[in-house]
């Protein structure tokens, strides 16, 4: 509605009346006084409202509400002047804006004291001011001991201090670059002293025109102390069932043995067969059906405790028990087996004196374990904490290279200890990969022989020598696990060997290929070297190692179907061995892969002739700066470099420069490395593409290379691994 009035607050004019709205009929309004119809109360608004139009000269607004038999109804009026003594009132109901508003203030409410009652802590920060903290709950100042008021608006510097807070923010931007959710484990600690464990959650919220950071921390002491004690429990209980001078197996309905103790318990020749993972009646008894008199099959049927005694030569006799296991449901879940040795007594007490002499053998190859495990992971540590301190005081030149070397050397050494950790874990949990393709032995075994000569040339009376056995030689094998028994067998040669020569190589035989590491190093004792393929065994603690090399050998070899060995003379050296059944195959080589490399240089010297700088150029697709940083320290000498910082940017670059390489890391925003090397093998089939990846696995590596990879190198990558690659390809 529109209300012309004078200065007196006669109502001249009416536009678009209201009738329900004005409670009177519009005509009676007409040069009346709006005081007649109005309590003093509104009057006197209007009087006030026309008097600020005029000290503003412009307009005024003001918001109202009147209670009507509806309930409470809410206006908005504008005021201006429109002549010298007349003034237009534009009045607007507005309750349903308004109630919206305030249903929008009490949900903000509600959810204010929801999140505020939440029992864990719960934080808001702004992204695009600084992370500032912009919501903080209750249970926050609960658990931290700060007021709200003392963090909102701050960031975690100004709150902790720039060590914790300059952490916080590390992370908090880290969450923003890499654009998911960030989950950690930590320990914190209330005001009244006591640590708690939790985990926190953060991660990006936003909408079209702001982003926000959402933190959550979830105190699972209680979790942890539960896990401790169950733990605990299950320790005690192992420890219970391993002191119990009784042997328990588990073996589900289909007579596969779940969990067993029985074959560290006894070592007679048939009850030692209870193998986990092992069909009963087929490892332990020999048979291919469960045994005529089986216990077990007798307790299932029965669905109560058999049991009988066994003795295979009426010396030892042993009482088999079996107990069937159900569930809630009364399902079989399986059979307990439990065996007691109830032979003469001076037998019992030969076999618990065997019984302890297995456990303390046990305990000391843990703590062995644990001892040499410590010290091989500190020593490297400490040389490498040791001389990035020297290296970063030092000025002198060549001090800097020989601490560098120094650092480099023992981080090789963390990663190898490292690697072995992970194949024994691989090992025992029996999930070591094994991708079986054709490979061309000459070039793998020349590589080692290129590598290996340019890891000694600071010993210069060591020779390394690579013998082949034929002109060409192709197997079918794996080629990964077969180039680390190979490397490891070197790499322990050179240890031992301060002079003379060290040769490797292969020959054919009876049974297959028979392949051979030779050195004249310090040999070994005849009395030990059996005992050399056994885990954590050194025979000489002051050279680095951790006594796993040779273990996982035999472990690699033998899933090879293949038998391994050494020969030894003492002051002499030494040879290890080892033979695979395998037969060669037609071609005598890796065709696709020299294919691949030849290509390569091809396309780089017919496409891609020298720069005005000399050297060849390469395009670098990295997303992280800091990765890109250590490529060009590596490659800035000798190459020219172009930078892209996704997989879509490394495409547009490629066809403007075409460099003789590209370094291409797989995980890319935009687009990822296998797109933007599909895109790019479409332009040039044949340019060389090596794949930068973090993705250690054999699948991982096999993708790579049926997709359009010529090579590939893993993280972490040092220079010599990344100048061999490009050597390689040829540029």
């Amino acid at each position: 509605m529109v209300f012309i009035l004078d200065r007196s607050l006669r109502v001249l004019k009416l536009y678009n009346p209201n009738e329900e709205e004005l409670m009177v009929p519009s005509e009676r309004l007409i040069g009346e006084n709006v005081g007649k119809y109005l309590d003093k109360k509104f009057a006197d608004m209007i009087e006030f409202c026309i008097q600020k139009t005029i000290e503003a000269d412009g307009v005024y607004e003001m918001e109202y509400d009147i209670e009507t038999s509806h309930g409470t109804e809410y206006y908005e009026a504008r005021y201006f002047r429109i002549r010298k003594n007349e003034f237009a009132c534009f009045v607007r109901n507005i309750t349903d804006r308004k109630k919206g508003e305030l249903l929008l203030e009490q949900n903000q409410e509600l959810l204010n004291s929801i999140l505020d009652n939440i029992p864990c802590p719960f934080m808001l920060k702004d992204v695009n001011n600084d992370f500032r903290y912009i919501y903080w709950n209750k249970e926050c100042d609960r658990q931290s001991g700060l007021n709200r008021n003392e963090v909102l608006g701050k960031t975690d510097i100004e709150i902790y201090g720039k060590v914790r807070g300059g952490e916080y923010q590390r992370i908090n931007q880290q969450v923003v670059d890499e654009g998911k959710p960030y989950q950690n484990y930590e320990i914190f600690v209330t005001p009244d002293g006591v640590e708690h464990s939790s985990i926190v959650y953060k991660n990006v919220i936003s909408n079209e025109l702001h982003r926000w950071l959402l933190v959550a921390r979830w105190d699972i002491s209680d979790l942890v102390t539960a896990e401790k004690s169950l733990q605990e429990a299950n320790r005690v209980n192992q420890l219970i069932l391993n002191n119990a001078n009784i042997g328990f197996a588990f073996i589900d309905p289909d007579y596969v043995i779940q969990w067993e103790n029985i074959s560290t318990y006894s070592s007679h020749p048939i009850i030692c067969n209870y193998k986990t993972g092992t069909t009963c009646y087929k490892n332990v008894w020999g048979y291919d059906r469960p045994c005529q008199d089986c216990v077990m099959q007798k307790a299932i049927l029965s669905g109560k405790v058999e049991q009988k005694v066994f003795s295979s030569d009426n010396q030892e006799y042993f009482e088999i028990m079996a107990t069937p296991v159900y569930n809630e449901s009364k399902e079989l879940q399986g059979v307990v087996i439990r065996i007691e040795d109830v032979t003469v007594k001076k037998q019992i007490a030969l076999e618990l004196k065997r019984a302890k002499e297995e456990a303390e053998k046990s305990d000391r190859l843990k703590s062995s374990f644990l001892a040499n495990m410590s010290h091989e992971i500190r020593t490297p540590l400490n040389a490498i904490l040791g001389f990035s301190e020297l290296l970063c005081r030092t000025e002198d030149p060549g001090e800097k290279e020989t601490y560098a070397e120094i650092i480099k050397n023992n981080n090789d050494l963390l990663l190898q200890l490292i690697n072995d950790i992970l194949d024994l874990s691989k090992i025992e949990a029996n999930i070591l990969e094994f991708v079986y393709s054709d490979v061309d032995i000459n070039a793998l075994l020349s590589d080692l022989e290129r590598s290996f000569q340019f890891k000694i040339a600071h010993i210069p009376d060591l020779k390394i020598k690579f013998v082949p056995g034929l002109p060409a030689c192709t197997i079918h094998t794996e080629k990964n696990r077969f180039s680390q028994v190979f490397s490891n067998f070197i790499t322990n040669a050179i240890k031992f060997t301060a002079q003379g020569e060290i040769t490797f190589g292969y020959r054919v035989c009876d049974e297959g290929l028979y392949f051979y590491v030779r050195d004249t190093g310090i040999g070994i004792p005849e009395d030990k070297q059996q005992k050399i393929f056994d885990r954590f065994v050194k025979l000489n603690t002051f050279k680095t190692g951790t006594g796993l090399g040779l273990s996982i050998c035999q472990t690699i070899v033998q899933k090879l179907n293949g038998s391994l060995g050494v020969k030894s003379e003492e002051g002499k050296g030494s040879t290890f061995w080892f033979i695979l059944p395998c037969k060669l195959l037609a071609g005598g080589g890796d065709n696709r892969q020299e294919e691949i490399v030849v290509s390569g240089e091809t396309l780089s010297g017919k496409k891609n002739p020298e720069i005005i700088s000399g050297k060849p150029t390469l395009l670098i697709a990295e997303d992280v700066m800091d990765n890109y940083k250590l490529f060009q320290i590596f490659l800035q000498k000798d190459y020219n470099l172009i930078h892209a910082f996704n997989g879509q940017e490394a495409v547009e670059l490629f066809r403007k420069y075409h460099p003789n390489a590209i370094l291409m890391d797989i995980k890319m925003p935009e687009m990822n490395g296998y797109q933007a090397t599909a895109a790019i093998r479409e332009i040039d089939p044949s340019i060389p593409i090596i794949a930068v990846t973090a993705f250690a696995f054999a699948d991982d590596k096999k993708r790579i290379l049926e997709n359009g990879f010529t090579k590939y190198v893993t993280k972490p990558i040092t220079s010599e691994s990344l100048l061999n690659t490009l050597k390689e390809i040829g540029v």
